[in-house]
């Protein structure tokens, strides 16, 4: 989002609200101010250096940063499952979310899944071996949700499944 590559004083903000969670990364938000007009309230955003220097932006829940969409990205760590010495074999990932984006599942070999937009629960066929597992959701639309992820996985002794 925004410009990574300029080092910026303010690198993050998070946006809590009523149920969601929204975290802006590479825009160097330099000052909030608050504004209350005929009952209704918007939180304003100065920009310091790089990115939009010195505008003044509102935040909102359009998805858009100045009226561009900026790639959105949730990643999760990758992890063993605690058993480095045990064979994981990915049956399905399941994935509560709205809104289209692109699930990457990250093990061995990356794989790719494009989710199509609407609120339902996705389930995906990976059924593959590996020894370390991760994933990653991104989507260019300009609002998306999601909800909660899972993986269905076996554990089994080295050497049960073919490598």
């Amino acid at each position: 989002m925004g410009d990574e590559a300029v080092i910026s004083g303010n690198n993050a903000f998070f946006a809590i609200g009523d149920g969601f969670l929204s975290i802006t990364r590479g825009t160097d938000v330099k000052e909030f101010i608050p504004v209350e007009v005929g009952g209704e309230t918007a939180l304003l955003c100065i920009f310091g250096t790089g990115y939009h220097t010195m505008d003044i932006g509102m935040v909102t829940s359009d998805g858009k940063i100045f009226s561009a969409v900026p790639k959105k990205k949730w990643r999760s760590p990758v992890t063993t499952l605690g058993q480095l010495s045990q064979d994981k074999f990915i049956r399905k990932i399941y994935v509560h979310a709205n809104g289209e984006m692109t699930l990457t599942c990250i093990a061995d070999e990356k794989q790719e899944f494009n989710l199509p937009s609407g609120a339902r629960t996705h389930c995906i066929y990976v059924g593959k071996r590996v020894d370390a597992v991760g994933l990653e959701l991104t989507s260019t639309a300009p609002t998306i949700t999601a909800y909660s992820a899972e993986i269905e996985f076996d554990i089994k002794k080295r050497g049960y499944y073919e490598r």
